[in-house]
């Protein structure tokens, strides 16, 4: 039919289009890790254009042998995305369905049971295979979660350190720039005579306290960090005068 005709005539460009998205793919996988969010949305939405791509093309060039460019596509999920392995497993266990329900017409009972038994073995060896390199791959986001948030909080207070404060208000200021906000700094008065009466131990002490006191009183939203020494930085994102922010 001309529907054959132009796929095998542009199987090229088909085979050109899954390499990009595998790029692509690649490329989201590292946004994720570095906003340390778990597969997006368009991770599903890619990978099932890839797949209905290799429905398409299977069962409609090679009527006359088993079918590849699904089963490779199929093999290859658990080792382009990262999510939960049930959900991985569920949305290839939907796609190898689709896929047998499609070639039931198109194929002789011969070659159709040998892509069943094709689907079914991969899809075992893919779920298996998934589950590890799931479980490693949302172990390492963990962990590079846990490292970027002692990376960016004060030992002492908890608070965001100054690196990581200024870098949050300049992002901010960025991204949102006719936003209004409030900008407070702060130091603790006398805070050196504690230090030389009581030691620095309990001054130690004293900025941890202060530092647990402006965790509960801050909104979550709000950058609260220590700048140095007994000096604090908090800013206010949508809080444009005092009264807003006493508010706040």
């Amino acid at each position: 039919s001309h529907f054959e005709a132009f796929i095998g005539q542009h199987r090229f460009m088909f085979v050109l289009f899954a390499i990009l998205s595998v790029i692509m793919k690649f490329v989201s996988d590292y946004i994720s890790s570095r906003t340390l969010t778990f597969a997006f949305p368009l991770c599903y939405i890619l990978l099932g254009i890839l797949l209905a791509f290799g429905i398409v093309l299977s069962p409609a060039v090679t009527e006359g042998a088993s079918s590849t460019v699904f089963l490779v596509i199929l093999f290859s999920i658990p080792l382009v995305i990262t999510d939960l392995p049930a959900r991985v497993s569920i949305f290839m266990i939907s796609a190898g369905a689709i896929y047998i329900l499609s070639f039931f017409l198109n194929k002789t009972s011969s070659l159709y049971e040998r892509d069943i038994l094709s689907v079914v073995f991969l899809l075992g060896v893919s779920i298996v295979t998934g589950f590890y390199v799931q479980e490693v791959k949302i172990r390492q986001l963990i962990l590079l979660r846990k490292v970027e948030r002692e990376r960016d909080t004060d030992g002492l207070t908890r608070l965001l350190s100054k690196e990581a404060g200024t870098r949050d208000i300049k992002e901010f200021m960025q991204h949102n720039p006719a936003m209004p906000a409030t900008f407070v700094i702060f130091d603790l008065d006398n805070f050196k005579g504690i230090n030389d009466t009581y030691g620095h131990m309990f001054g130690d002490v004293v900025l941890a306290m202060i530092g647990s006191a402006l965790r509960q009183v801050f909104r979550e939203n709000d950058i609260v960090m220590r700048f140095g020494g007994d000096e604090f930085v908090i800013f206010l994102p949508g809080v444009g005068n005092e009264q807003n922010a006493r508010a706040s």
